[in-house]
This record gives structure tokens, sequence and C-alpha cells, in this order.
């Protein structure tokens, strides 16, 4: 835990840093990514609540509302919109996020910072919908119980497989032995900090201990050399994408290792 704790003064002075207090969230990095990105302010969250900061729920309030036909955008745009077209909304994307909020909900009410009810009843609301309401969801609902059948530690097992994602600066986002893997490009080979943070919650569920602790100080280590890069290249660790980017904060939260 001494380790931690010293994360915890650059994990703080990190989101500070990067809070907007007007929004009421953090944005990612204030020059590259100064949006509101809806499983960004999620992470945020989480390590506000490893904090002890009350801002936790602040931040899920910036990202729980919705638009009138029920879409939860991924983004809402700072002052000025992206450089990237993401759909016809003026102040918002048309895309959805991965479903992130429940678990942060979870992680705040673990840490006595519970969302009040209303806060959560909204954001149930955003993201209901009926079960089989189109031919694409019942779809995707069958192949969500086909992959629950799959052996979960055979997945597992190739985070620290070298012909599979088990690289040196952490699981890889590309199987380093497929002729696309470039360690060193965002989408073809990078190492992540959120996702090393939920592979590490994976490993913890899952009961493999000893792999969440090395995952937990390795991320932690690079975390911090790196200079609390967006994403970094999986062989060397070096930086890569926004620096400094606040969900890199996550590494306080992988407080089991």
């Amino acid at each position: 835990m001494a380790s931690l704790d010293l994360l915890a003064g650059p994990v703080r002075a990190l989101l500070e840093a990067h809070w907007d207090d007007e929004r009421g969230s953090c944005v990612p990095n204030p020059t590259i990514c100064p949006h509101l990105w809806l499983w960004d302010s999620c992470f945020h969250a989480i390590v506000w609540a490893h904090l002890g900061d009350a801002r936790a729920v602040t931040e899920l309030e910036a990202v729980a509302g919705r638009l009138p036909g029920g879409l939860v955008p991924h983004m809402r745009h700072g002052a000025q919109p992206p450089d990237t077209w993401l759909g016809p909304l003026e102040r918002t994307s048309s895309l959805r996020s991965p479903p992130m909020f429940g678990h942060a909900a979870r992680v705040l009410a673990e840490r006595d910072l519970r969302p009040g009810d209303e806060l959560l009843a909204r954001a149930r609301r955003g993201w209901r919908r009926p079960v089989g309401a189109d031919p694409a969801q019942r779809r995707c609902d069958g192949r969500t119980r086909h992959l629950r059948r799959r052996p979960a530690h055979a997945a597992l097992d190739q985070l620290t497989d070298p012909d599979r994602f088990g690289s040196p600066a952490g699981p890889a986002n590309v199987a380093r032995s497929h002729p696309a893997y470039d360690p060193g490009a965002y989408w073809r080979g990078a190492a992540w900090p959120h996702l090393a943070y939920l592979l590490h919650l994976a490993l913890l569920r899952w009961g493999r201990h000893d792999e969440a602790t090395v995952l937990a100080r390795r991320t932690r280590r690079t975390a911090q050399a790196s200079r609390w890069a967006e994403c970094w290249n999986a062989e060397t660790g070096e930086g890569l994408g926004a620096v400094p980017q606040s969900w890199t904060g996550l590494v306080l939260a992988m407080d089991r290792g």
C-alpha cells in the first residue's frame, strides 16, 4: 500500500489540473481532448472516489443526462466542436459509449460516495432498452450468451502469452503475433491504462491475484514513467497520445495489487 499512498498526491494533482469547475468534470487533456467523454468521466469519478473526494458524484452527474430520444451520447463538446464529424447534433456526438456508468456508481457506493436516487434513476432511464426490441439486439444478446460460455481463464491466459497480448509494458491491444501489430501505433498495439484497470478487475474476479498484482505494479510504474500518458508503446513504455491524460490516474484504483 505504500506505493499507493505515494501515488495519491500526484494523481490528485493530475485531476485538479484538468478539472473544469463550470462543467463539473475533468477534461481528459485541456489541449488535445478538451471535451467531456462519458467513459472518461466515469473513470475520473472512480479516481475521485479513491481519493475520497465528493467530486466523484459531481463527475457522474455531468454525464448522466440523455437526449430526448433516449441516447446517452459518448461526448459532450467543449467550447469548440471536435475536428471529426460525429453526427448531426451540435453540442454532443451521436454515438454511444461502453456502459461504464453502472460500474462507476458501484465503486462510489462502495467508498461511501453513493450517488443520489434521482441521479441513478435518470441514468437507468437513459440506458434502459426493451429486451428483444429489434433483431440486431436479439442477435447481440445471443452472441453475449455464447461468449459467457467460453472459459474465462482461456481468455485471461492470453494477457501474459508473448504470442498474444503479453507485452513488457502491459497488455497490447492487438496480438503481438498479428501482422498489423505496431506497439507504437494508437490502435495497432499500444497498451492502455483504462484497459489495464478493467483487466485487473477481471483477474481479481477470477481469483488470479498474483497476475493482478503484477499487472497493477507494471501499470503504475509505466504510467508515472510516461508522465501520465493516454497510452504507451507496449514494448518500451514510451508515452503516446495526449500527455498527460487524466484517466491514467486509474492506477490509484488498482488497489489490490
